[in-house]
């Protein structure tokens, strides 16, 4: 057996030969309580839905970034939320799991009952020994004054920019995320961005907070780049469904994607500079590569999901036509090979298990790897469900 929740994994991983697939698409209930903090989901619920309905009520969670995500697979893959910096990874806001296990057994995990399947479900993964068909979450509250400042440089500062950002990262408040994306300008600086066909280095800088003073605050430093900008929207205000709406349009649906990631402690500018050479060569001009440096003052997780200590980078080739296959599968391949050797892990929820199966065992410590196979192996020893694809 394989499970999905919404099929929003970029490599499908849960298409697998000679098996039989459980889809829990219809699992999508939701309900919230605004006194106690809480939420019960279903794992096809997905980040859009849940974060309006707490906006409704002045509460948030850490969905991911498209609005398009269900949770399931998303909290069980650890869940590179927003806001990581104050609220953690997604998955560290789960307080218990409803789980059916293989012999068809099911149980409530959570911090005394069957602990070691709630660690198992904080980050465990496609190859997790059992079906979720429940999340106990907690909730956060919302913040008053949500403002983001966007900047678009030349391409060519990418190694300079990325540089000066992730030094910049260290010493900003937690609540502050910032993004690099290398890809498409925004339209008003695309013609500023001719000589790299409209290709630019963008930050994103975002900052949740109680006050608006103390949001300009955190916000002000982004002015200070080495690199003069030739684009500007500076200190808009970005209330959560307007940043879900603003990051989908750089991931629409219905196109074809390839995507790989990974966690790396190599010098950002070297790391950005490699990206932007093949960003410039793109076959499309939706394909893209995403770096986030860590905020300071993760909080950790008690879970398979590794500490978020490093640069994140993510690669993805966005097209829409099959004819357009075969090319924009070679630019990828060759994004992936320029940054390989950056590499000093994966991130188990974005990266192609599929073509790189080694990908899994990259996403996780050694404790953490054995831990997880000991899980497996007690809660489902008939390997009832599949497990991971170089198994």
């Amino acid at each position: 057996m394989s499970v999905r929740s919404g099929g929003h994994g970029w490599c499908a991983p849960s298409l697998r030969e000679g098996g039989l697939l459980l889809d829990l698409s219809r699992l999508d209930e939701l309900a919230i309580d605004a006194d106690a903090t809480t939420a019960t989901v279903g794992p096809a619920v997905t980040g859009g839905m849940l974060a309006r309905a707490l906006t409704l009520r002045g509460l948030a969670f850490p969905v991911g970034h498209c609005a398009s995500v269900a949770l399931g697979g998303f909290l069980l893959s650890g869940g590179l939320g927003w806001n990581p910096g104050a609220w953690g990874p997604a998955c560290g806001s789960v307080a218990a799991v409803d789980v059916v296990l293989a012999d068809g057994s099911t149980v409530r995990a959570d911090g005394t009952r069957d602990a070691d399947l709630l660690w198992a479900a904080r980050g465990g993964g496609p190859a997790f020994p059992g079906i979720v068909t429940r999340f106990h979450l907690r909730l956060h509250p919302l913040p008053r004054a949500i403002r983001t400042s966007t900047r678009a440089y030349p391409l060519a500062a990418a190694r300079e920019f990325a540089t000066w950002a992730t030094a910049l990262a260290a010493g900003l408040p937690p609540h502050v995320e910032i993004t690099i994306v290398l890809g498409l300008a925004p339209a008003p600086a695309a013609k500023r961005c001719a000589a790299d066909r409209g290709r630019a280095c963008v930050v994103s800088a975002t900052a949740f907070a109680d006050d608006e003073a103390d949001v300009r605050a955190a916000l002000a430093p982004l002015a200070h780049a080495p690199v003069a900008p030739v684009w500007t929207d500076a200190d808009a205000a970005t209330p959560l469904d307007a940043l879900l709406d603003v990051v989908g349009t750089s991931y629409p649906e219905r196109h074809r994607y390839r995507a790989d990631t990974l966690f790396t402690d190599a010098p950002a500018g070297d790391v950005l500079a490699a990206a932007a050479a093949a960003v410039a060569t793109a076959p499309s001009p939706r394909s893209l590569v995403l770096a986030a440096p860590p905020p300071r003052g993760v909080p950790p997780v008690d879970g398979a999901f590794p500490s978020w200590t490093r640069l994140y980078v993510a690669g993805y080739a966005v097209w829409d036509a099959a004819r357009d296959d075969d090319a924009n599968a070679r630019w990828h391949a060759d994004l992936v090979g320029r940054l390989a050797l950056f590499a000093r892990g994966h991130y188990v929820g974005e990266s192609d298990l599929v073509t790189w199966p080694a990908r899994a065992r990259g996403s996780y410590t050694p404790t953490a790897w054995a831990r997880l196979a000991a899980v497996r192996a007690a809660r489902d020893p008939e390997r009832r469900f599949f497990g991971w694809f170089d198994e």
